[in-house]
């Protein structure tokens, strides 16, 4: 996961922030031990990229994600030639990916252009930008007693 991560930063740039569940893989903030950070959370610390994971048991957080993947599963399924091992997979994968970002257009979007469109042309949130950058959930923070 931290080799794509980084490969995405190389491609793309560092983001001011990401938002993800709270898998292991994530952090390691509600595993229960000492408090330290596992080589991701080490990661974005050392770019200065604000970490923000979803609220425990609150899946809607993360709904785009789950959206997204909900579409891309539906798509896979309704291929004819159904992937026999995982070049094939990838290779489905990607055309799925060049289709939902440069071809189809998104009834969200001003004119309903493709996804590509409106983020090439919309300047990126770098991590000097980020508002908060203490904040670990994406939910406002609660007032302290």
């Amino acid at each position: 996961m931290l080799t794509s991560f980084r490969d995405t930063v190389a491609a793309h740039g560092i983001p001011a922030s990401t938002l993800t569940d709270n898998g292991m893989v994530y952090t390691t903030r509600l595993a229960g031990g000492r408090g330290g950070r596992n080589a991701f959370e080490t990661q974005l610390r050392t770019l200065g990229v604000n970490q923000i994971n979803s609220t425990p048991n609150h899946p809607t957080t993360c709904g785009k994600v789950e959206r997204f993947q909900q579409t891309l599963k539906k798509w896979l399924r309704a291929q004819p030639d159904q992937p026999a091992n995982l070049d094939q997979l990838q290779t489905l994968i990607e055309v799925f990916v060049d289709t939902y970002n440069h071809r189809r257009p998104h009834r969200s979007l001003p004119h309903q252009a493709v996804p590509a469109a409106i983020y090439t042309t919309v300047p990126k949130a770098l991590p000097s930008q980020s508002r908060d950058r203490d904040s670990h959930y994406s939910d406002p923070p609660r007032p302290r007693r």
